[in-house]
């Protein structure tokens, strides 16, 4: 059988990783887990392979941090190696990230077949390094999955139909697997009831590196202000701002606590009021869990939710969130999961895949 090559260089893309895999591994594909190094900790990235029952990857490119071309370079020199050794049949990449290019690229310059999950998601803006990533590698992918027809909407526009297809969002995939895995307990751990809590993540350079202090501490004061406590798991790359916002003002309403793991993430998500978030995952997460959601973007991301009256988006350039964020959460969300499962693909997306890619080896 066709041997597939996955590639992962990011926290959300473990996530996505399992419900294809099975799928593949039922049909007899032989298949190698490649993790970049991208971002890599076994804090946020070891513990996950064990909470998800994932097998660690066979290969750790560990190429580190760096500028978005060096990263990118050493990715391909890498991967490429790996390629030629293993005798890929083909890649799988999931997203945006450098990871995701790199990855591409080494697969395309040896003629190997690029399956793309997570396609055709646009923001409109090409300074941005994950705009030029998704819109590279869709075109030199061989398939392209995209998570919603909005998603599809944008490869037909740019004349990708012919290898693209509507199949969902395997997060969702994800998330309904994980539902059993919940911990509930934890609600008693922080001594917290559901419903009278509010959940937020923070960790977009856009909001959180040094440069952008008083966008950071505008979302914090107006956090603070709720009446209801808010938690906040800080992830690591926040830590200094977080040291010097927190040494010059005081926030009384806010609970900062050491990242949680993934199944601790949603449940919180699904037991908050409301959850503010500037991440991807954890901002679609919420609304299928039914919770109240703003989501924290300089660019507008995951519009469906925002078109179909899912959740909120604080959106633009603006040093000072506190006014935008107040007056969106005056605006109250009544959350219709059903809708949200259905813009997603209902947990369909890795059974479509899966067949997918078959079906192109068989053709």
């Amino acid at each position: 059988m066709k041997k597939l090559i996955r590639v992962i260089g990011a926290r959300p893309q473990l996530m996505q990783v399992k419900p294809v895999w099975e799928k593949l591994d039922s049909m007899g594909f032989d298949q190698v887990l490649v993790h970049t190094g991208q971002h890599y900790s076994d804090e946020l990235s070891g513990n996950l392979f064990r909470q998800l029952g994932l097998t660690p990857p066979k290969y750790n490119l560990e190429v580190g941090s760096g500028s978005h071309s060096e990263m990118t370079a050493k990715i391909m020199i890498a991967f490429e190696k790996v390629l030629i050794k293993e005798k890929a049949d083909g890649v799988i990449v999931d997203g945006d990230t450098n990871s995701t290019l790199a990855a591409s690229l080494s697969a395309a310059k040896l003629n190997i077949p690029i399956f793309h999950i997570e396609s055709g998601t646009r923001d409109k803006d090409k300074r941005r390094p994950e705009e030029v990533n998704r819109i590279l590698t869709d075109h030199l992918a061989s398939l392209c999955f995209a998570p919603t027809e909005k998603a599809m909407v944008n490869l037909t526009l740019e004349n990708l139909e012919a290898n693209s297809h509507y199949v969902g969002d395997v997060l969702l995939d994800t998330y309904i697997d994980s539902c059993q895995s919940m911990n509930e307990a934890l609600l008693d751990r922080f001594e917290i009831q559901s419903n009278e809590f509010n959940y937020m993540t923070l960790h977009r350079p856009e909001n959180t590196d040094l440069e952008a202090e008083k966008r950071f501490l505008s979302i914090l004061k107006f956090v603070d202000s709720l009446k209801l406590k808010t938690l906040y798991p800080v992830h690591p790359r926040v830590d200094n701002l977080l040291q010097k916002v927190t040494s010059e003002h005081n926030f009384r309403n806010i609970r900062f606590i050491e990242p949680l793991s993934y199944y601790d993430s949603l449940t919180m998500s699904r037991n908050a009021n409301w959850v503010f978030t500037d991440s991807g995952g954890v901002s679609r997460e919420a609304v299928w869990s039914g919770a109240k959601t703003i989501m924290i973007f300089k660019k507008l991301t995951w519009s469906e939710f925002v078109e179909n009256d899912l959740a909120h988006i604080a959106l633009g350039e603006t040093e000072n969130l506190e006014p935008v964020l107040s007056e969106l959460y005056s605006k109250d969300l009544i959350v219709d999961t059903e809708k949200a499962f259905s813009l997603f693909g209902a947990g369909k997306a890795s059974e479509k895949i899966s067949k997918l890619i078959k079906d192109f080896y068989e053709r």
